[in-house]
């Protein structure tokens, strides 16, 4: 029974949920929940209402509050702040502060989970989300990406109603949700009776039900209304005062009105600052401003009328955010200029005497941009600009998307700002150079916009050649536009103005690529020509290039050649720090490698994207080539390796390849793994993503929708989306050669649950033969070219043939056993699972016969979808064994374990793991044991929570290992 409290009144279910979320975490499954509502209604309540009746000494609680201000704050400082405050022991605190100054914060944040997790729960409660930055949200994003057997509970409060359209967090949260722990909670107003108890809490005894009618209408149920509303009333009053506000915005008011002069004035100064202070930094305020006010009893009334609180740092802000939104709206705008340039001048004194810190520089531009000082607010946005660009400035200060806001705002100010020393050139320049470092695609392509409309083509030929060469990449990378031929050709007439130049070479080997990728013949004439350029130029940007584009133009008849190419113009592309350059070269370096599929191409992706993190890249570049690491290893069934990049992807915006890229295999990671419901949902994100610009169709978006589909038990439309994608025009998408194998399944499916509901399959095989018909051989998108490509080829056309056999029920489990062994060559290790379970239930079918046969594949198929971590079919596998009275261990494997060693086991869950060893099915364990399934079940989820494992495999790998030690 869940105890009620009153600040969370009429929350019972609710709060029950919040335990559930808790609970699951502390028997180790990581578990998150999204509590949105509006303003008011109780978000904040209910998590610490859940946390309050918890154990702090084994369940810790994080609390990150996020503050309504509009200053660029210190990276993560509401973090930084709630580390200070935790029940969690101080020494790993400190420790995780430290490498937070020292380091990548993200990940020393991550590892302070890891370490709290190991042997207490945690629960991580962010607040208001909807003020968050950018950092904290990549944060958040992260540990919601992380293990799922950690002992960590997520609860993130936010508003979401009124945001704007484009809001970032309706991004995130359609993002975050699609991950398979993360749960959405929507509060709505309390009920009618709810509403009462809430009152008759608040007025000390049983209100009378009409003022619980009017209070419940006037409030709607919200309890931060309700309490506005019951200020001033009595437990006899039968109705609220005939002068009750009409909304809660009037309400907010009503209390602040109730105040003495000082206290108001205090209230609307605290409000208009958008930051916590104290009462000195207050009182040296009203000073500045000859408005005597004694400070200290202002803020005791304040605080006695529910309007401010102080944190343990002795500052000062309001209780709930939604007061100070509200409080500075009647501030005159003039008031508001004038209290601003108070609070520069505090801000001036604070560092008298000293170097301002980058935050106190870019807290007073914005300071005096608000008090209406353009020109030393632009003064000051420049001195933030110079010392966050020193060598010297410090991590924990505003970074580069920090430096780049503020010199936003200084080239808004510029055009109102005489006699500046910088033109708005060269802020544009500035804020180019910022983002580009930062990788931030979108910032830099509306600098390198600027900077093309600023330069004269008869002045400034060059540069406004490079500039229309950099917004092309620039917009392709964003899906804005495909590469243009045109615009390549007109950056070339320009270079010419310098036939030696770098940027002739530059705009020529652009030139060759767009006209590459648009079936221009002209390309292999072009890249040769902008090689040599590129080489008498020696500008390694222009250079690698120029080499990468020769490498595409000779990766089908020397892949060789290709190679060296491309890695020559990785090592021109490091020389000129252009990540751009850096990533393109990768991707082609990687097409050429002749272990393509296999762990050779992944450990080249691998060694690169080391590479990029040690030379300090942008993030956005190596998250490019973690998803393609990613997607690399998942087809070579190292899913687990998969998973672990799939995080890298949630701390920045990588742009929509990258985006739909990392989409596309989280999708079809969960479809193998049966997840289907996980599967759509990261498809529809990537369609989403693709349905901006339709000219990007080479991807296997298709092949994952399909893939998807079928994992849902979706055949008909799964067939029917494979077809429409083999027929599509255009590029062929990647993996193609998987569509056709795919709706042969799909058709397979759907004949064998028609003639299961006893019904003619007639319609199916007819469409079957028109498929055969129009297809009679799978998709060739360039595989041919290679040896693995060609197995490749082969093993999908083998599928083919078997899926179709299946729909006529024509298939003989030598046909499935004869793919799996084709798949071993092809690297196909998901599809030879398959074959294997269709191999086994073919074989066993046939009764003694075949049982031998049937044992081994059945066996081989169970092991290797163990490692996989194929679940849907291991649950097949398991049927399959259980239905065949067979063992899916040989008894030669049997490993014998003294379970005794495990520590904190009872004694029946010794026997079930010395079973599980053993290879028993839950089946066999219940006969066994003389227990239900469902109890096994039982034993065996608090086996995987006191050993923290998380999967049966893992348990029997961790016993076995105890048993050796013990016998060594």
């Amino acid at each position: 029974m869940v105890q009620t409290y009153s600040a969370v009144v009429g929350r019972e279910a609710e709060l029950i949920r919040l335990h559930q979320v808790i609970d699951a975490a502390d028997s180790g499954r990581a578990s998150a929940l999204v509590i949105t509502g509006a303003h008011g209604v109780g978000k904040t309540e209910l998590c610490l209402a859940a946390m309050s009746v918890r154990d702090p000494s084994r369940i810790h609680r994080l609390l990150v509050a996020c503050p309504p201000t509009e200053t660029l704050a210190t990276e993560l400082a509401p973090v930084r702040t709630g580390l200070r405050r935790t029940s969690v022991p101080p020494a790993l605190t400190r420790t995780c502060l430290s490498r937070m100054d020292a380091g990548d914060p993200i990940r020393a944040i991550d590892e302070w989970v890891d370490e709290v997790t190991a042997d207490s729960t945690l629960v991580v409660v962010v607040d208001d989300l909807q003020w968050a930055d950018g950092s904290l949200r990549d944060l958040i994003a992260y540990l919601l990406a992380g293990p799922a057997d950690r002992r960590l509970a997520i609860l993130i409060t936010a508003t979401v109603s009124g945001l704007a359209e484009g809001d970032p967090l309706h991004r995130w949260l359609t993002d975050a949700l699609r991950i398979h722990q993360v749960a959405r909670l929507r509060l709505i107003g309390l009920s009618r009776a709810a509403t009462e108890t809430q009152l008759g809490n608040l007025l000390g005894s049983r209100p009378h039900q009409s003022l619980v009618d009017e209070v419940h209408a006037a409030g709607g149920g919200n309890p931060y209304f309700t309490q506005l509303l019951a200020q001033g009333l009595s437990p006899s009053d039968r109705h609220v005062p005939t002068d009750t506000p009409p909304d809660l915005v009037s309400a907010v008011m009503g209390r602040w009105h109730g105040c003495g002069s000082p206290t108001r004035f205090l209230t609307c100064l605290l409000a208009v600052a958008a930051t916590p202070l104290t009462a000195i930094d207050l009182a040296e305020l009203t000073a500045d401003l000859d408005h005597l006010v004694e400070v200290e009893p202002a803020l005791f009334e304040a605080q006695n009328a529910g309007l401010v609180v102080a944190d343990d740092d002795g500052r000062y802000w309001f209780r709930h955010p939604l007061q100070a939104e509200i409080i500075q709206r009647p501030v005159l705008v003039e008031d508001q200029h004038m209290w601003h340039a108070a609070l520069a001048r505090l801000g001036e004194r604070r560092f008298a005497g000293r170097e301002p810190t980058v935050q106190e520089a870019v807290d007073q531009a914005i300071r005096h941009d608000r008090a209406g000082s353009a020109a030393v607010a632009y003064a000051w946005a420049m001195r933030a600009y110079e010392l966050g660009s020193a060598p010297t400035a410090d991590r924990k200060e505003p970074g580069p998307a920090g430096l780049r806001r503020v010199l936003r705002r200084a080239i808004e100010l510029r055009p109102t700002v005489a006699g500046a020393a910088e033109s708005l050139s060269e802020l544009w320049r500035r804020q180019r150079g910022l983002a580009a470092d930062a990788g931030a695609y979108a910032e830099e392509l509306e600098a390198v916009e600027a900077l093309i409309a600023l330069t004269g083509a008869e002045r400034h030929p060059l540069e406004l050649s490079e500039l229309l060469v950099r917004r092309m990449l620039l917009r392709a990378s964003l899906a804005v536009a495909f590469l243009s031929v045109e615009e390549m050709e007109r950056a070339v007439e320009l270079a010419r103005a310098e036939p030696s130049s770098w940027q002739l070479a530059l705009a020529e080997a652009e030139l060759a690529h767009a006209a590459f990728w648009r079936g221009d013949a002209r390309a292999a004439e072009l890249a040769p020509v902008a090689l040599d350029d590129a080489r008498a130029a020696g500008h390694p940007g222009a250079l690698s290039l120029a080499l990468t584009v020769n490498a595409i133009l000779a990766i089908d008849d020397n892949p060789r050649q290709a190679q060296r190419l491309a890695a020559e113009g990785v090592a021109a592309a490091v020389a000129a720090r252009d990540w751009w350059a850096y990533v393109h070269a990768v991707m082609w370096e990687s097409n050429a490698q002749s272990d393509a599929y296999g762990p050779g191409e992944a450990a080249y992706l691998d060694q690169r994207r080391l590479e990029l993190i040690a030379l300090d890249a942008p993030m956005t570049y190596i998250v490019q080539i973690a998803a393609v690491e990613a997607d690399t290893r998942l087809e070579a069934g190292d899913w687990q390796r998969c998973q672990q990049l799939m995080r890298e992807v949630v701390v920045c915006d990588p742009g929509p390849f990258a985006d739909m890229r990392v989409r596309v295999c989280l999708a079809r990671l969960a479809a193998y793994r049966g997840r289907a419901d996980e599967a759509l949902a990261h498809v529809e994100r990537a369609r989403e993503l693709m349905a901006r610009q339709a000219v990007f169709a080479n991807l296997d978006l298709d092949v994952t929708w399909v893939t998807a589909l079928l994992a849902a038990g979706r055949a008909r439309e799964a067939y029917e989306a494979a077809v429409a994608a083999a027929e599509a025009e255009g590029i062929p998408v990647n993996l193609a050669e998987r569509l056709l194998p795919l709706a042969a399944r799909g058709l397979a499916d759907l004949a064998e649950a028609e003639r299961d509901r006893d019904q003619d399959p007639a319609e199916v095989l007819m469409l079957l033969d028109g498929l055969r018909t129009r297809f009679p051989t799978v998709l060739d998108c360039g595989l041919s070219s290679s040896t693995i490509g060609r197995a490749r080829l082969a093993a999908m056309q083998d599928w083919y043939a078997v899926e179709a056999a299946r729909a006529r029920r024509e298939d003989e489990p030598a046909g499935w056993a004869a793919l799996r062994i084709a798949c071993g060559p092809a690297r196909l290790p998901w599809l030879e699972v398959y074959a294997c379970w269709r191999a086994a239930e073919g074989y066993l079918g046939l009764g003694a016969p075949g049982r031998a046969e049937g044992t081994r594949q059945l066996r081989a198929g169970y092991e290797l979808g163990r490692r996989l971590g194929a679940e849907s079919l291991l649950a097949e596998f398991e049927n399959l064994a259980q239905l065949a009275q067979l063992r899916l261990v040989p008894a030669e494997q049997r490993l014998e374990v003294d379970a005794s060693l495990l520590r904190g086991l009872t004694p029946r869950e010794r026997e079930v793991l010395d079973l599980l060893c053993h290879g028993l099915t839950y089946a066999d364990i219940a006969s066994t044991l003389v227990i239900s399934e469902k109890t096994v079940s039982s034993h065996v989820s608090n086996l995987l929570r006191k050993t923290r494992t998380t999967n049966r495999v893992e348990l029997a790998q961790l016993a076995g290992r105890v048993a050796r030690a013990a016998g060594s």
